[in-house]
């Protein structure tokens, strides 16, 4: 029995229960829950040690969502299948306990249990799953769960920005961020974040109907404590076999456990416009020479035909110091404002978990990854232009 979630047109009407374990933590987990969509109507405290309580079951039975605390079961197994068999047969069950074990994990899933976390699990990673089951997860557009950090031209600077990014929203704003880098060609964000081997991200994006959260949680690199890291680099001659899903079911997957997924592409690679298909910010990175104009006019009708919903955000990087074509006059020809200008700074690659010069205030891209990272969060107002209707 798998769980495959809610439809969309039931999402929003789910009435959602929490048995948590520790009392101070349920008025806080309601509030969010409530704050991103969910109904919740029963939010109470269970001791978490004996079998379910029999007057739970009419509770269990009328909730599209439950998130149940079974950490303190001796044997977690028959107590969840229990619990799955009071719940009703669409119900999404989230279950937490205390075993960190592949193999647990996939009995559990196999029982109906739709997610399974470690005790003490993060309220950020229960809102996540309890999203991605009733499927309310991605349905918003704009909010940068699936930023696409997109090079018009290699060695503009996408592949820096979104290390840097990666970095200020994990370390400066403690959100939990993975970095995925789509150019198996010439893969950089791994090499900016310290991981000197290549990653799985091409295993994972050919695994079709198998891909699911075991294999991208052992493929997935650590940079930091709430930095993940895919990427991979594929040998001369390899043809990476992508179905055309790929790229955003591997986005859901990732969807439950990482507030926002930055992905690096480029004009170049051959996973652009599955990428750009599946974003909901576009930051759009360009350099000022002649092939830039005419890779990022592609791009911007692209957008405009296959995903005009997507929010714009455009950056003009001086890759040399005399560029053939200035910021205003790029921004001229797109028919756009550009909504952020770095200025040419000789040395671009540095070690930005260790804290160097490239996270200094000194630093030419500092002020445009702060501000980028506000805006990506939504603390700021958009800068530029930043919906591509009318925006030419």
């Amino acid at each position: 029995m798998h769980f495959k979630g809610l439809t969309k047109e039931a999402a929003g009407k789910v009435n959602a229960g929490l048995f948590l374990t520790d009392g101070s933590l349920i008025d806080r987990t309601k509030s969010m829950f409530e704050s991103s969509g969910l109904q919740v109507n029963v939010a109470k405290k269970v001791n978490g040690s004996g079998m379910l309580s029999d007057n739970s079951s009419q509770e269990l039975g009328e909730l599209g969502l439950v998130v149940y605390d079974l950490s303190q079961q001796r044997d977690l197994i028959p107590a969840a299948r229990e619990l799955v068999e009071r719940c009703r047969s669409d119900a999404a069950v989230v279950v937490i306990g205390r075993e960190n074990d592949v193999g647990l994990y996939r009995e559990l899933r196999m029982l109906g249990v739709g997610e399974y976390f470690t005790h003490p699990a993060e309220i950020d990673d229960l809102l996540l799953s309890a999203r991605r089951l009733t499927g309310l997860a991605g349905t918003e557009r704009g909010q940068g769960r699936f930023t696409t950090i997109y090079g018009v031209q290699a060695g503009v600077g996408s592949g820096v920005i979104t290390a840097g990014l990666s970095v200020f929203l994990s370390q400066e704003y403690g959100r939990d961020v993975v970095a995925l880098d789509a150019d198996l060609a010439s893969p950089t964000v791994g090499n900016y974040l310290g991981a000197d081997v290549p990653g799985d991200i091409g295993i994972l994006l050919e695994a079709g109907e198998r891909l699911d959260h075991v294999l991208v949680r052992q493929a997935i690199q650590k940079p930091s404590e709430r930095l993940g890291l895919l990427h991979g680099l594929a040998s001369m001659g390899d043809e990476l076999l992508v179905e055309p899903q790929a790229v955003a079911r591997l986005g859901r997957v990732l969807d439950s456990q990482y507030r926002y997924q930055l992905w690096r592409c480029h004009g170049a690679s051959v996973l652009r416009a599955k990428v750009l298909n599946s974003s909901d910010v576009v930051i759009m990175v360009t350099g000022g020479s002649l092939a830039c104009v005419r890779s990022a006019q592609m791009t911007l009708r692209f957008l405009n035909d296959h995903n005009p919903a997507a929010r714009l955000i455009t950056i003009y990087n001086h890759v040399s110091p005399h560029q053939s074509i200035p910021p205003l006059a790029l921004a001229k020809s797109l028919g756009l404002t550009l909504s952020y200008v770095v200025p040419y700074f000789k040395k671009l690659g540095d070690d930005l978990v260790t804290g160097t010069s490239f996270v200094s205030k000194g630093h030419s891209f500092y002020k445009v990854l702060v501000q980028l990272t506000k805006e990506v969060m939504g603390q700021t107002s958009p800068t530029g232009r930043s919906n591509l209707k009318g925006s030419r």
